[in-house]
């Protein structure tokens, strides 16, 4: 499934952004669609008619400064049209009209709506712009103009687009096929990913229509499909969408326009555009894309850095070397696995740390040509965070240092500060891990004993675990008034900037280093490595302060958002899921439906939705692919969650056993805990039956005999991400049914 675009010599078009509309009035519309233009935030403006009150296409196209595509999404389509087929055909009909630039028709009325207009010519749709066409300097304004290719009074280019909401069809070729050989201008689709490789799979689609000649807008829905739509230009798709306003997407996952042109230079990705990206699970957090993007823009290059999250790492391999990726920053989890699969390419502070965050490509010879098989043994492995670390501290040596963790971070600071000659002990809450750590060490490196951190003395203290990081930006990873002296303090966390642990201590009159400055010195090393140049430090500082602040148009920036822990990609006025979790018998699926039907909200089963992912029953996944895969199928579930209306959820009882799970719940509604004595919980299974809940043992008994054991296994868990708790213990459903419903309308 490689992709092969990206050759220096295909020739330079682009993608246009078009900045999708979902204000519910014309005047509000048109009056957001003004500040676009006037911002220069996109090429075309989309206005969703289906989400006004009284649209009035006229209006729209004669008072809009741009060109403007009209579309009027069905509810099946994930939009608001509330009439039926005849009604919708009519209303497209008469938006085509009006005499936008394109009209956007659903697949499943497209041939209709060609047969309603004779006089259309096949093929007059706007070209993709090129380096010399279409997209023409305003040289008065100082701004990229668009100027419609359409003859004068001839039919709007149409769109023929699929939405699909809950995945990504398996044969997504041959329905696109189908799509084009319905006769519109452009073909778009935009699907739900499982995975990273479906998101993949809507790039190469792209590419492979671009080779046949057929326009396209390819885009992969929810946080996982950014890329797709940043990357549109380079696999030869002629539109990319994003939000005219931040805070009201038109989508699942749907970026500020702005962030597009701006953050990303989406307009300006073409086949010849050198791409990198970071690569983890979670990555919505990361300043890298923001720093990154920013240097290249400065020091002018044609390089563009996007976000890959990957539920596994046999996904961040597939996008290492199936993407046309030239480097690549690993964030966790997967650091260790990324120097053991290209631990032939690594350097030696990899080695020495045991964990790569740096992936890059030696330039070829000039002149040279090389298969991608080729190219992913030639992958390099760096570690940049050691010498990132040593940097920020400016630390002389023989000192001693407190490192609190045990992790991959942990191992690059302590590794380097003994290389350095420093006297290290390491603490963690479970010791046996800081034991192991220390001896993988060896050197001036020990492991303080279990319980609270040692006392000291110390000259420096570091932070090397998540504690404190954004959404929950109010813990300390230790109690300072332990500390005797006046030691220095470093927090290897960056998000936030300053952190309370930095805050305490600087109050003690500490002295402190912020991660900030060791990710601007590790992302410079990085820079070095993919590009053979120096950074400007300056202006890297510039480009982290700038990824926290707020954005000119009043909004915050992304990372500003992220830090706060409570944003969350949302259609217009979805209030969020209220997300039941708890063990087996606890009343999930049962009570759920029922206040489901009090609030007047959706019921969705999570099992149903793997199952309806995954294409065979939950026990069956269990025993062909294993709990591991039936652990992916669940996070895809769970990311596909935020394209659905507000639901009640009813999750299974692992979907916490994964923290980028327990995070993803917590932001896309209330999270309710239902839970009952093991006793009830046994009674309850032995009632149903030997198959309740449709699950295998997880142990070999069966479930009435295991449920104590899971339950107490994961209750830390399950309250850790609850926002509020139940217990069902002597309850019926309807009653635990009315307790939620209280609680979803704030009476709890």
């Amino acid at each position: 499934m490689t992709l092969t675009t990206g050759c220096s010599t295909a020739p330079r078009t682009f993608a246009r952004v078009v900045a999708t509309v979902t204000e519910s009035t014309v005047r509000g519309a048109l009056a957001l669609a003004r500040r676009v233009a006037e911002a220069d935030d996109a090429d075309l403006i989309e206005f969703r008619l289906d989400l006004m009150e009284r649209p009035d296409p006229r209006a729209l196209v004669s008072g809009c400064p741009l060109p403007v595509v009209l579309t009027n999404r069905a509810r099946q389509e994930g939009g608001e049209f509330r009439g039926d087929r005849d009604e919708r055909l009519r209303a497209l009909l008469d938006a085509a009209a009006a005499g936008p630039a394109f009209v956007d028709v659903e697949h499943d009325i497209a041939a209709s709506f060609l047969a309603e207009q004779p006089g259309r010519r096949a093929g007059c749709s706007p070209a993709p712009a090129t380096a010399t066409a279409a997209l023409a300097p305003d040289t008065a304004a100082g701004q990229v103009v668009v100027t419609p290719e359409n003859d004068a009074g001839a039919p709007p280019a149409v769109i023929v687009s699929y939405h699909n909401f809950l995945t990504t069809p398996d044969d997504l070729g041959g329905l696109l096929d189908r799509l084009a050989a319905l006769g519109g201008d452009l073909v778009k689709f935009a699907v739900t990913p499982r995975r990273l490789a479906d998101a993949i799979e809507v790039l190469r689609q792209s590419e492979r229509l671009a080779a046949m000649g057929r326009r396209c807008a390819g885009i992969a829905l929810g946080e996982v499909g950014l890329f797709t739509r940043v990357l549109a230009g380079k696999f030869g798709a002629a539109l990319t969408y994003g939000a005219a306003d931040a805070e009201a997407p038109g989508a699942p996952g749907q970026p500020p326009a702005r962030e597009l042109t701006r953050r990303y230079r989406a307009r300006e990705v073409n086949p010849r555009t050198r791409v990198f990206a970071v690569i983890g699970d979670p990555v919505g957090q990361s300043a890298s894309p923001a720093v990154h993007n920013a240097l290249f823009r400065a020091t002018g290059r044609d390089a563009v850095y996007v976000p890959l999250p990957a539920e596994t790492f046999a996904a961040a391999r597939l996008a290492i070397e199936g993407l046309p990726l030239e480097g690549a920053s690993i964030t966790m989890p997967y650091k260790e696995e990324a120097l053991a699969a290209y631990a032939a390419g690594a350097d030696p502070p990899a080695r020495r740390v045991g964990a790569a965050n740096t992936l890059y490509r030696p330039a070829a010879p000039s002149g040279a040509t090389a298969t991608r098989e080729a190219e992913a043994e030639a992958v390099r492995a760096a570690n940049t965070d050691a010498a990132g670390a040593m940097a920020a501290l400016g630390w002389p040596r023989a000192r001693r240092a407190l490192v609190l963790g045990a992790g991959g971070a942990a191992r690059a600071v302590a590794s380097a500060l003994v290389d350095a000659g420093n006297d290290v002990t390491l603490w963690n809450r479970t010791a046996s891990r800081a034991a192991q750590l220390a001896e993988a060490i060896g050197g001036e490196c020990r492991c303080a004993p279990a319980g609270a951190p040692p006392v000291g003395p110390f000259d420096l203290v570091i932070n090397a675990t998540p504690v404190g990081m954004a959404p929950r930006t109010g813990e300390c990873p230790a109690d300072l008034s332990r500390f005797a002296g006046a030691p220095r303090v470093f927090d290897m966390v960056y998000r936030p900037p300053e952190t309370r642990f930095l805050r305490e201590a600087a109050a003690r009159g500490w002295g402190t280093v912020s991660g900030a400055e060791m990710f601007v010195a590790q992302a410079a090393e990085q820079f070095r490595l993919w590009t053979g140049e120096t950074a400007d430090p300056a202006m890297l500082r510039a480009a982290f302060q700038a990824a926290f602040t707020p954005s000119p148009a009043g909004g915050k920036g992304e990372a500003s958002r992220a830090e706060e822990g409570a944003w969350r990609p949302r259609l217009p006025g979805d209030p969020g899921h209220l997300l039941l979790i708890g063990p087996r018998a606890a009343g999930k699926s049962t009570a759920g439906r029922l206040v489901a039907g009090l609030l007047a909200m959706p019921f969705v089963d999570l099992d149903a939705l793997v199952e309806a992912r995954a294409g065979r029953s939950v026990a069956e996944v269990f025993a062909a692919e294993g709990e591991a895969s039936f652990r992916d199928h669940e996070s895809a579930a769970l990311r596909a969650l935020p394209a659905l209306p507000p639901s009640v959820v009813a999750a299974g009882g692992g979907a916490v056993l994964r923290e980028i799970n327990r995070e993803r719940m917590r932001r896309m509604g209330l999270v309710v805990h239902l839970f009952a004595p093991v006793e009830a919980l046994a009674a309850r299974l032995h009632a149903a039956g030997p198959c309740a809940g449709g699950r295998p043992s997880l142990t070999g008994r069966a479930p009435a005999e295991e449920i104590g054991d899971v339950a107490a296994a994961r209750d830390t868990l399950y309250r850790a991400t609850a926002h509020a708790a139940l217990d069902t213990a002597g309850r019926s459903p309807a009653q635990t049914a009315q307790d939620l419903a209280a609680l979803a309308r704030g009476g709890g």
